[in-house]
């Protein structure tokens, strides 16, 4: 129970937070109007643009997002689990 209530106190997990220098601020950096134009770093407009139809945009809609997240995790060097392309 103790855990269960300090997981719900955690701003962020692992790069995952939503300041700059975490995943989730980077990212939102280089696909949403209104960032700092230094924050959108070259690694983060690369997943806009393979995640969403254009970046930055206000709307961002997803570009077939399950495909473009598994060739974005590919092409950083990850194995996915159960991946044919893996072996």
């Amino acid at each position: 129970m103790l855990a269960a209530a300090a997981v719900g106190r955690i701003r962020k997990f692992a790069r995952w937070g939503y300041n700059y220098a975490y995943h989730f601020g980077d990212l939102s950096a280089a696909a949403l109007p209104g960032h700092i134009a230094a924050k959108a770093m070259p690694k983060y407009r690369k997943w806009a643009q393979a995640l969403f139809e254009s970046a930055p945009t206000s709307s961002p809609r997803s570009a077939k997002a399950e495909q473009a997240l598994i060739e974005t995790v590919r092409g950083a060097g990850y194995r996915l689990r159960d991946d044919p392309k893996v072996a």
